[in-house]
């Protein structure tokens, strides 16, 4: 799998400049990168890491950053773009994955693109069968055209990087990575040494 490249904010206020409508605003402030040769060192689905599951990477950053609200970006080799890899409030305990705000045709799963609201919208005043037929199957060529061109949807959420991610706004107990690492160094003495602190890279 393609290494990835992560960016990692926590939600903060901050004062305003002038102050005349508000007192503070919230901003985002970076927090770490993960480095794609990094992330060969902490997905074992990139490299040999020991991070798996969405709730193995929240322990990860819960325990070096502490908890709080949580934004990650991601980007891969094979793409120019930013997406949203990640997006949760945690504490010491539990965590809760957050809405990502998605537009309404992404939420029903259906992605419509730009290039077929032409299509949709004549299909939507067609008045005869024969006139409905014939946009649909212009639209059925349009999205088939996508697929074949992977513009068929757009790129987010931790899949495949990370496994067993829970629903948006369902509470989860997060897991610690370390325990799994210190049964696999029993059996396989190579495995890196993980310290505290931000010592996995």
């Amino acid at each position: 799998m393609n290494e990835i490249w992560i960016q990692i904010k926590r939600k903060t206020e901050v004062p305003t400049k002038y102050q005349r409508n508000h007192e503070i605003r919230i901003d985002w402030k970076t927090l770490h990168e993960i480095q794609k040769e990094d992330s060969r060192k902490i997905f074992e689905t990139v490299g040999n890491g020991p991070i798996r599951t969405t709730s193995e990477f929240v322990y990860f950053i819960h325990e070096n950053f502490g908890q709080g609200h949580y934004m990650c970006l991601g980007r891969t080799p094979t793409s120019p773009h930013f997406f949203l890899f990640l997006k949760f409030i945690c504490d010491d305990r539990y965590y809760k994955i957050e809405p990502t705000y998605t537009s309404y045709k992404k939420r029903k799963r259906k992605f419509v693109p730009r290039i077929h609201k032409n299509i949709l919208r004549n299909l939507r005043l067609a008045t005869t069968d024969e006139d409905r037929k014939f946009y649909q199957q212009e639209l059925n060529y349009a999205e088939e055209q996508d697929r074949e061109k992977g513009l068929t949807q757009n790129r987010r959420g931790p899949s495949p990087y990370l496994i067993n991610t829970p629903r948006v706004g369902q509470l989860c107990e997060m897991e610690d990575y370390r325990d799994k690492e210190e049964d696999n160094s029993e059996e396989n003495n190579n495995n890196e040494e993980i310290e505290d602190g931000m010592t996995i890279w």
